[in-house]
């Protein structure tokens, strides 16, 4: 098992993210101690990472399905934005209930996220260019499986209404102009 994170560390990811509406970055940092102990790699059965993001998730915030899920979820950013859309979707700390639902910020934790630097201090160590390839193949793979999600199928119909009708209307406008260049008109 990893080191735990430093607090600043953990309050630097769900600053760089953004804590959801009506949350602050000291209330997810205290949750992630409360979950983890703010160990990046702590599991408890088929929960895993800062905030333990269960197994049954698996296909939230563009995680993979299948061996990749434990992997993906123990990266930091990951884990939090798996935590941001299960707690956006339960409108509240429901998905945390069993560990007390919402926590109270230590004062360690409140001045962890008086920090300045939002980062993913793991993807910093890491370096952005590390893998350019998997990071392809990870964007690539998670934007299949959230236009293949039946949840989304009509958001995907309405993009492509939409885009076709923007280039219909770019066509109608250009027109003009094109006829009028032809002709010499300026």
């Amino acid at each position: 098992m990893a080191d735990p994170m430093e607090a600043s560390q953990v309050a630097g990811v769900v600053g760089f993210i953004g804590p959801p509406s009506g949350t602050t970055v000291a209330e997810w940092v205290a949750k992630a101690r409360q979950e983890s102990s703010l160990v990046p790699t702590a599991k408890n059965g088929t929960h895993y990472g800062l905030w333990q993001i269960s197994k049954q998730h698996e296909g939230i915030a563009f995680s993979p399905q299948g061996d990749g899920f434990e992997a993906w979820a123990y990266k930091p950013a990951n884990n939090f934005k798996a935590a941001k859309e299960l707690y956006e979707q339960a409108d509240g700390w429901k998905p945390w209930a069993a560990s007390g639902g919402k926590p109270t910020p230590t004062e360690s934790d409140e001045e962890a996220a008086q920090g300045g630097e939002w980062s993913d201090p793991l993807e910093d160590a890491a370096g952005l260019l590390t893998d350019p390839l998997e990071k392809i193949t990870d964007l690539a793979t998670g934007a299949y499986e959230w236009i293949s999600n039946r949840r989304n199928i009509g958001r995907v119909a309405l993009t492509v209404i939409g885009g076709i009708v923007l280039i219909g209307a770019m066509i109608a406008l250009a027109k003009p102009a094109v006829v009028n260049a032809k002709e010499g008109i300026v």
